[in-house]
């Protein structure tokens, strides 16, 4: 169990969109730095966000090099240099809900992990733009408390999605569900 703040098993590399180091300015927009994402934090009622260590290999006398980033959210993020920018999802589609509580776990199922081996990608589906991207299943951030728990997912057009299980198909073949609810009921005797 962790408060606010995990460390990943696995650091993630990837890239930064610079406006987001700098207040959102403008003059930054299309720069990337180059980090490696080695943490996760839940603060209560905001999205899951990013702890990053900034190394940019492109120019080693710069500044930035060895700087961490706290506080990263998702659309800042990109895999690939080379990406579709088009075809870029909006921080509501990336994120289903926002954190529960300060109070969480992260840990990667072993037999999603499993599937992740056998090069299965999972196929996930965002309602607001009735669109489906394969992605590759990294780990769950669960909130105990809460009830509830979202996955990360690396997506194709290289961004990170937290997708809860309704929303991801765990394996190959055809893009559709079968409906099923989450379960509400509480089971006691």
């Amino acid at each position: 169990m962790s408060f606010v703040h995990h460390e990943l098993d696995e650091p993630i590399s990837a890239f930064i969109k610079a406006e987001f180091l700098h207040q959102l300015n403008e003059e930054y927009r299309g720069q990337l730095i180059r980090c490696v994402l080695f943490g996760i934090s839940s603060f209560r009622g905001e999205v899951p966000t990013f702890r990053a260590f900034l190394v940019n290999h492109d120019q080693a006398e710069d500044p930035v090099n060895g700087s961490v980033y706290d506080y990263v959210p998702p659309h800042a993020i990109l895999l690939d240099k080379e990406r579709d920018t088009v075809g870029e999802l909006e921080l509501e589609d990336l994120v289903y809900h926002n954190c529960m509580d300060y109070a969480f776990a992260v840990h990667s199922v072993s037999f999603l992990r499993k599937r992740r081996e056998k090069e299965m990608s999972v196929h996930c589906y965002f309602k607001r733009k009735d669109r489906w991207l394969a992605g590759r299943y990294l780990l769950s951030m669960e909130w105990h408390r809460g009830n509830d728990l979202l996955h990360l997912v690396a997506l194709e057009n290289g961004q990170l999605s937290f997708l809860p299980s309704h929303k991801i198909k765990f394996r190959d073949g055809p893009r559709q569900f079968s409906w099923f609810g989450k379960s509400n009921t509480a089971w006691r005797v």
